[in-house]
C-alpha cells in the first residue's frame, strides 16, 4: 500500500480509532514512541483546547523530561554495549548516538527540561562519562554542559570534575570557573598551575588583558613563547604588534628570533617583520626579512609567496630569486607552480607540468586533478588539453563503477567542449567517441553514464 493511500486510509479514522491505532503503534515500536513525544514536545502546547490551556505547562514539562530521559536511556544501553565489548558495536550506533544526544541537547538548551531530571540525569552522564565510555567521552561532556543551567548544576559539575584531575577535565574546570561560574580566584589557582601549551599561555594572558592588567598579561606571554609547548601563534603575534606600536626594533628582533630558535611560527613572523620594515620605509631589511622566510613556505603557500615577492620586491630583485623560488614550487607544489608559470607568461612549462603529473603514476586518482589549469591552457593547447581529458577519463574506466563512471563522463564532456570550441571540430570528436565506444563495448553503465554526450 503506497504511502498516499494509507495516509487516505487513516484520515477516513474516527478519533476514538485513530487514538486507538497510535496507542497499538506506541506500545509495538520504540522508535514511534520517541517520535511520537518528539511530536508532543514541539506541538502538543499549541494543540491543547482552551478550557485545559492552565494545565498545559505541566503537562508539557512532563513530556519533555519524559522524552529526553527516553533518548538517554536508549543512549546508555548502547554504551553499555561497547564498554562490554571493549568498544565498537553494529554499523551505525556511533552515529545513532550522536543523534540521540543531539536531541536531548536541544530539548535542555531550550529551557525545557525540569531541574530534578537534569540532576539526574547529569549525575547519570558524568557516571558513564568518568569509566571511560569508549569514543563517547566527548559527547558525554557536551551533554553534561548542555544540562547545565544553574550555579548549583555547574558547582556539581566542577565538583565531580574535581575528583578526577586530568589534563582534559582541566581545562573544562578552567571553562567553568571562567566563564560559568565568573569565579575569577577559583580560574587561577587552577590556570596558574596547568600552563603547558602555547593556548594555556595565551589564554591566561587574555585573562590579564580583559581586566586591564597588561603588564602581568605581557609577563605571561612572555613566559609562553619561551615554554609553551604546540603553536604559540597567537603569543607571538600579540608581542610583536604590541612592540611593533612602540617601534622597538631590539623587542621585535628579539621576538622573531625566539619563533625561528623554537621553529615555531618561523614564516609568520618573518612576515609581519618584514612588513614592518617595509612600511618604515626601509626596503633593504624588508627584503632581507622576505628572503630569510623562502625556506619556511608552505606546501600550499607557493602562489601566494609569489605574489607576495612580486609586489614588494624590485624588479632585478625578483629576479634574482626567481629561478630558485620556481624550482622549490615545482618540488613542494605542482598546482601552486603551474599557477606562478601562467602568470609569468611561462604556459609551455606550465603544460609540461600539467601532462608530466599523468605519468607519475597508473593509479586511477592521479594525485591533484588540476582542471582550473588546463581551462587555462587550453586555448593555447586545444590538443594537448584534450589528450589530458581523454586520459584522466580512461583512468575512471577499468575496474570503475558508478561513481568513477561519472567522472569519466565529466572528463569526456570537457574534451568534447574543447572539440566544439576551439577547434570547431564536430567530426574529430565523433571519430574519437565512437572510438572510445569500441575500446569500452563491454561496460554498459559506463555507457549509460556518458549516452548524453
Amino acid at each position: 500500500m503506497s504511502d498516499h493511500v494509507l495516509i487516505g486510509r487513516i484520515m477516513e479514522l474516527k478519533n476514538d480509532k485513530l487514538v486507538e491505532l497510535l496507542s497499538y503503534i506506541i506500545l509495538v515500536s520504540e522508535d514511534a514512541a520517541l517520535l511520537a513525544m518528539g511530536w508532543l514536545s514541539k506541538h502538543g502546547e499549541k494543540e491543547v483546547l482552551p478550557q485545559q490551556k492552565v494545565e498545559a505547562p505541566v503537562v508539557q514539562k512532563s513530556i519533555n523530561d519524559e522524552l529526553v530521559m527516553e533518548y538517554w536511556n536508549e543512549v546508555q544501553e548502547i554504551i553499555g554495549a561497547f564498554n562490554t565489548h571493549g568498544g565498537g558495536g553494529e554499523e551505525g550506533e556511533e552515529d545513532h548516538v550522536c543523534y540521540l544526544l543531539n536531541n536531548a541537547s536541544e530539548l535542555l538548551q531550550e529551557g525545557k527540561v525540569g531541574p530534578a531530571t537534569r540532576m539526574k540525569l547529569l549525575e547519570e552522564a558524568l557516571h558513564e562519562y568518568f569509566i571511560d565510555s569508549y569514543g563517547f567521552e566527548d559527547d558525554l561532556s557536551d551533554l553534561c554542559f548542555a544540562i547545565c543551567q544553574t550555579a548549583e548544576e555547574w558547582e556539581y559539575f566542577a565538583g565531580k570534575l574535581r575528583k578526577h584531575p586530568s589534563p582534559w577535565n582541566n581545562r573544562k574546570l578552567i571553562n567553568i570557573y571562567l566563564n560559568k561560574l565568573k569565579d575569577d580566584e577559583a580560574y587561577l589557582d587552577l590556570r596558574q598551575n596547568n600552563l603547558k601549551d602555547g593556548m594555556d599561555y595565551w589564554d591566561l594572558g587574555s585573562f590579564y588583558l580583559a581586566r586591564d592588567k597588561k603588564e602581568q598579561a605581557l609577563e605571561i606571554m612572555e613566559q609562553g613563547i619561551l615554554k609553551g609547548e604546540g603553536m604559540c601563534t597567537e603569543l607571538f603575534e600579540y608581542l610583536f604588534d604590541y612592540y611593533a606600536g612602540s617601534s622597538d626594533e631590539d623587542n621585535l628582533l628579539r621576538i622573531v628570533d625566539t619563533a625561528l630558535e623554537r621553529r615555531n611560527g618561523e614564516k609568520m613572523m618573518l612576515n609581519k617583520l618584514a612588513d614592518y620594515y617595509l612600511q618604515q620605509g626601509d626596503y633593504a631589511k624588508g627584503k632581507e626579512a622576505m628572503l630569510k622566510g623562502l625556506p619556511f613556505v608552505g606546501m600550499n603557500g607557493y602562489y601566494d609567496e609569489y605574489k607576495r615577492l612580486k609586489e614588494n620586491l624590485k624588479g632585478e630583485d625578483w629576479q634574482l630569486v626567481k629561478e630558485r623560488f620556481l624550482v622549490s614550487a615545482l618540488q613542494n607544489s605542482r598546482r601552486n607552480y603551474m599557477q606562478i608559470c601562467i602568470d609569468e607568461g611561462m604556459k609551455e612549462e606550465a603544460l609540461q607540468a600539467l601532462l608530466g603529473g599523468l605519468t607519475r603514476g597508473r593509479t586511477r586518482v592521479i594525485y591533484d586533478d588540476h582542471i582550473e589549469i588546463a581551462n587555462q591552457l587550453q586555448k593555447d593547447y586545444p590538443q594537448e588539453i584534450i589528450d589530458y581529458y581523454l586520459e584522466k577519463a580512461r583512468r575512471q574506466i577499468p575496474g570503475g563503477n558508478r561513481k568513477t563512471y561519472r567522472e569519466a563522463a565529466g572528463y569526456l564532456a570537457m574534451a568534447k567542449g574543447i572539440y566544439f570550441g576551439e577547434l570547431q571540430d564536430k567530426h574529430a570528436w565523433e571519430k574519437q567517441f565512437a572510438a572510445l565506444k569500441e575500446e569500452f563495448r563491454n561496460r554498459p553503465a559506463f555507457w549509460d553514464e556518458v549516452k548524453h554526450l
